[in-house]
């Protein structure tokens, strides 16, 4: 999504932009004390909780940017388990195990309290994104048994077949969405930008095969983008109308 961002203001409002990849905790402390412009990716109102309650009077919600978004406890749809309390039931198939992105992540704060709320004797394994995702897919070539933190949208959900585990205890969110945030005075330094945050929104479909291209063809986001942008003319056309208004 910050690739496609990237270049409709670019190309529509005539702002420079780059794009710098932090850990979670930096990139809201950045946003916050000034030292970057904006964050695409504030999960609300559960996962980022922690950051929000630290942050909220030093950051300007621009927007939603994706509604309906869905984070919790992943399995392959192999495994005979529905619900987070049956983990009780495997947990020496697992080695007590959930595997999970960085530590400063929000889904791996939730899941430690999930971890307590059911009474598991289980701790989850720091790692990173990608580093999860290999654990996955090699779990899943030989169908062997796997928990981990997922998150959706996520690309991960587009090309396999995962399921999340019943939360009867609701410690995840039922349903979460994506916010736009930027630091103080970014609406009133860039009002057009701010206003076409304000009315950028992606539906499913469209954010998991922006996702999924991306993430087949890393080293050039740039054709993806443009392949998106022209089998999406209307949508866009229809943001930037918006803003002219």
């Amino acid at each position: 999504m910050s690739h496609l961002v990237k270049h409709i203001i670019e190309e529509e409002f005539g702002a420079p932009v780059s794009l710098n990849r932090y850990s979670l905790s930096r990139a809201y402390t950045n946003v916050a004390r000034g030292n970057e412009d904006l964050f695409l990716s504030s999960w609300q109102p559960a996962t980022h909780r922690d950051y929000i309650d630290t942050y909220s009077d030093q950051l300007s919600e621009l927007g939603t940017n994706y509604k309906g978004a869905h984070i919790g406890l992943a399995v392959p749809p192999y495994m005979d388990i529905q619900s987070i309390q049956e983990l009780k039931n495997i947990r020496d198939q697992v080695e007590g195990r959930i595997i999970g992105i960085e530590n400063d992540a929000g889904i791996v704060k939730l899941t430690e309290k999930a971890i307590d709320a059911y009474g598991l004797d289980y701790r989850v394994v720091g790692t990173s994104e990608p580093a999860m995702i290999s654990t996955l897919q090699a779990s899943m070539e030989k169908e062997e048994p796997i928990i981990i933190t997922g998150w959706k949208p996520h690309w991960l959900f587009k090309r396999y077949e995962l399921k999340f585990l019943d939360d009867p205890q609701e410690v995840y969110s039922k349903e979460e969405k994506i916010l736009s945030v930027g630091r103080k005075g970014f609406q009133e330094q860039y009002p057009e930008v701010a206003k076409f945050l304000s009315i950028f929104e992606l539906q499913e479909s469209q954010m998991l095969m922006l996702m999924d291209r991306i993430e087949k063809t890393e080293d050039n986001p740039v054709q993806v983008i443009h392949q998106w942008l022209k089998e999406h003319q209307d949508i866009v056309q229809g943001w930037l109308d918006e803003v002219d208004n």
